[in-house]
């Protein structure tokens, strides 16, 4: 009788990582968000996440004087936000934490940006 306790105490638990109900966001995009950021994760994007190389923004520039900052801050940043997001801590900020480190990345390197990952970066921002 206890085990069936904790394990319904677990699964009711609003830090639940299969919990998609219940937040600032409605279900299904929080569900859409959570997957995405799993898809990007399988895809390896936080592998191709690498320090500013012929930008479309000039403001990226900078950063290739100072080598590995860029790269480390806007990994760290897609794990946290992208873990908090999983287990519902700030669902809608995070959402936009995520799609604006995934819009970025995109922006500060020509030969990482694909059209569907920037879809999908647009995605987090609902």
């Amino acid at each position: 009788m206890e085990f069936s306790k904790t394990i319904n105490t677990f699964t009711t638990s609003v830090y639940f990582p299969l919990r998609v109900t219940d937040t600032a966001m409605l279900p299904n995009i929080l569900l859409l968000c959570k997957l995405g950021f799993i898809m990007l994760c399988l895809y390896g994007f936080v592998g191709k996440i690498d320090d500013p190389y012929i930008p479309f923004l000039t403001v990226f520039e900078h950063f290739q004087h100072i080598p590995n900052v860029y790269k480390v801050v806007t990994q760290n940043l897609f794990i946290t936000a992208g873990i908090l997001l999983l287990f519902n801590v700030r669902v809608r900020t995070m959402a936009l934490l995520l799609g604006l480190t995934v819009i970025l990345v995109l922006l500060s390197s020509k030969p990482v940006f694909r059209n569907h990952l920037f879809i999908l970066g647009c995605f987090f921002h609902f």
